[in-house]
């Protein structure tokens, strides 16, 4: 006669148990960001819950980007070629889409008229990717970037 033997599954069912769900989109808020009027320098301040907290230069293999507050509700992009020196945009914007885990900053070049989406996630602080838009909406280019200096 046959005996089975019953196989105990406590210890991996408190391992299991004891795992985080990985998170989910609707884990997640949409970005708000926005100024309420105040007393302060500027008469305002920035409301915003999708902060910038990468600032800095990237790079990549072609090109060189550089994100920065500028002032309360105003952030700068500077994007430029480093073998040659060619300035893509100097822009300046405050327009922050996107949801709390990936902000996504936008900065439109009145020269060109080009958008230039910067995104980033806030556990990844040294990569952002940058997407650039012609002024009918079509992409023309997706890349990933390194913080410069590591």
């Amino acid at each position: 006669m046959k005996r089975l033997i019953p196989i105990l599954l406590a210890a991996s069912s408190v391992a299991i148990a004891a795992r985080t769900a990985p998170a989910r989109a609707h884990d997640f808020e949409l970005c708000q960001a926005y100024t309420v009027n105040d007393a302060s320098e500027y008469g305002f301040r920035e409301v915003n819950n999708c902060p910038l907290t990468i600032a800095g230069t990237f790079t990549n293999a072609t090109r060189s980007l550089s994100i920065t507050t500028w002032e309360t509700a105003l952030y700068h992009l500077e994007v430029w070629d480093p073998s040659t020196g060619t300035m893509l945009t100097d822009s300046y914007d405050f327009d922050i889409i996107g949801r709390t885990d990936r902000p996504q900053y936008r900065f439109l070049d009145g020269v060109n008229g080009h958008r230039y989406v910067v995104s980033f996630q806030y556990d990844d602080p040294n990569f952002v990717r940058l997407e650039i838009y012609n002024s009918q909406g079509d992409r023309f280019y997706n890349a990933l970037f390194e913080r410069a200096g590591l």
